[in-house]
C-alpha cells in the first residue's frame, strides 16, 4: 500500500456523493453515517484492497474527514453570511 497525494481527492468526492444522496432524500441525520460507509467502501475497493485493517482505518478516516470538511465549510459560510459577528 502506497499513499499518494491524489488519494486525498476522495474526501471531497465522498462529500459530494453524500450531498447527492441528500438531494435524493437522505436525512441530514444519516449523512455522517453515509459518509463513513462510503469511506469504508472506498477503503476496501481502492485504498487498501488487500489489507482489511488498513482499509477500515483509512476508509473511516476518509469518511470522518469528509464530515469535518463539510462542517468546516458550513460554519465558515455561516460566519461570512452573518458578517463575522
Amino acid at each position: 500500500m502506497t499513499f499518494q497525494l491524489w488519494d486525498l481527492i476522495l474526501i471531497p468526492v465522498i462529500m459530494g456523493v453524500v450531498g447527492l444522496l441528500r438531494l435524493f432524500g437522505l436525512s441530514a441525520h444519516w449523512a455522517p453515517i453515509a459518509a463513513v460507509v462510503l469511506g469504508l467502501i472506498t477503503g476496501f475497493l481502492y485504498l487498501a484492497p488487500g489489507d482489511a485493517l488498513a482499509a477500515i482505518v483509512l476508509g473511516a478516516l476518509y469518511g470522518v474527514s469528509a464530515i469535518g470538511l463539510h462542517s468546516g465549510i458550513k460554519n465558515t459560510w455561516q460566519a461570512i453570511r452573518q458578517g463575522f459577528r
